[in-house]
């Protein structure tokens, strides 16, 4: 069976995007502490390792060598000596399956792609266990017993006083898409259905940012716990980092706080009215009133844009604002009275 034009090209755009991966790197893993609060990190490329700040890889092994982790070399990582050149291959070949517009070949394809991205992550895992758990105590400075030291294959994780952060990098987020889409399009043929299934697969790539966890999650401003998720906020750095904060005041200090050029991919704050949605900070109301006692003392909390705050705000005596009112107050001192009464306060 022949498939459409319009198949045939989203086919070739999936394939397209698999080889374009290789000139990005697949993974991040980014680690911050105390001692460290701009953080250390390390890409995965498809063909070596290297850090995201010019001297993160040598620092993260000097830290490694403490707790007995072996270091990492990316010339004794067999899987990078082949990854590049076949993730390569595999585009090419989808170029060519997506020329001959033969159904048949698309799903062969698409199946040898998925297969070889399960395998992919799951020794992407192994890698992973190998390092955190192989460890050599016998020579290690720090001993902890029974600790591993492990990272997330996604998400977050704390180890010791560390938090380990693991996500998709432009390549990974360009091949898990090629994945989707080569999905999407295979198993949807026709015309219509096709660029449907599409724009769902590419759409389901975007996780967005991931729900607090009270108790656990941890604010990368203050670094006190995070123990009411309902005055939460969420930064992805340009590093792809999801930093975790206890208030919104954090957050906007932390946005702040960054080089320039260094601007955040995006910014997200809790819904007051439902905390387990998030709200674009951007978009976002803001109520700002004495009466709520947000963790750091702004009285500040979010809202979605459709939501009347009105009424709590002639309840609690407050002020509605916006974001960018919201980081002109927190520039100011906490008992300066333009920082409390006036602002850019509406």
């Amino acid at each position: 069976m022949n498939v459409s034009r319009r198949t045939q090209l989203l086919f070739a755009i999936a394939a397209i995007a698999l080889g374009s991966a290789v000139a990005f790197p697949l993974w991040s893993v980014a680690l911050t502490a105390p001692q460290y609060p701009e953080g250390l990190g390390m890409y995965i490329w498809a063909h070596t390792v290297s850090g995201i700040g010019p001297n993160d890889l040598q620092n993260i092994n000097g830290l490694n060598h403490y707790i007995g982790m072996k270091p990492i070399v990316p010339e004794s990582i067999p899987e990078l000596k082949v990854m590049r050149p076949g993730i390569i291959a595999m585009s090419l070949l989808g170029l060519v399956v997506a020329y001959s517009r033969n159904l048949r070949f698309m799903r062969l394809w698409t199946g040898a792609l998925v297969l070889a991205a399960l395998i992919g992550l799951v020794d992407f895992w192994r890698w992973e266990y190998d390092y955190g758990h192989n460890l050599d105590l016998e020579n290690a400075p720090i001993k902890v017993p029974g600790m591993s030291y492990q990272p997330p294959l996604i998400g977050s994780k704390n180890l010791l006083n560390f938090t380990a952060t693991s996500l998709p990098a432009t390549g990974g987020v360009l091949a898990i898409s090629a994945v989707l889409l080569a999905v999407g399009v295979s198993l949807a043929p026709r015309r219509r259905s096709a660029a449907v299934a599409a724009l769902v697969a590419l759409g389901a790539c975007d996780a967005g940012p991931r729900p607090l966890i009270a108790g656990q999650d941890s604010c990368g401003y203050c670094r006190m716990s995070i123990d009411d998720v309902r005055f939460g906020a969420l930064v992805i750095t340009a590093k792809g980092k999801q930093q975790t904060f206890d208030s919104i005041e954090c957050a906007a200090s932390f946005v702040a706080s960054l080089p320039a050029g260094e601007a955040p991919r995006s910014i997200w704050v809790a819904n007051f009215a439902n905390p387990g949605e998030w709200v674009d900070a951007t978009q976002a109301t803001f109520l700002h009133a004495s009466g709520l006692r947000s963790p750091m003392g702004r009285e500040l909390v979010a809202f979605t844009p459709a939501f009347n705050a009105d009424s709590l705000a002639r309840t609690h005596g407050g002020n509605r604002m916006t974001w960018a009112d919201v980081q002109f107050l927190v520039a100011q001192p906490m008992s300066s009275p333009t920082a409390l009464h006036q602002g850019h306060a509406h």
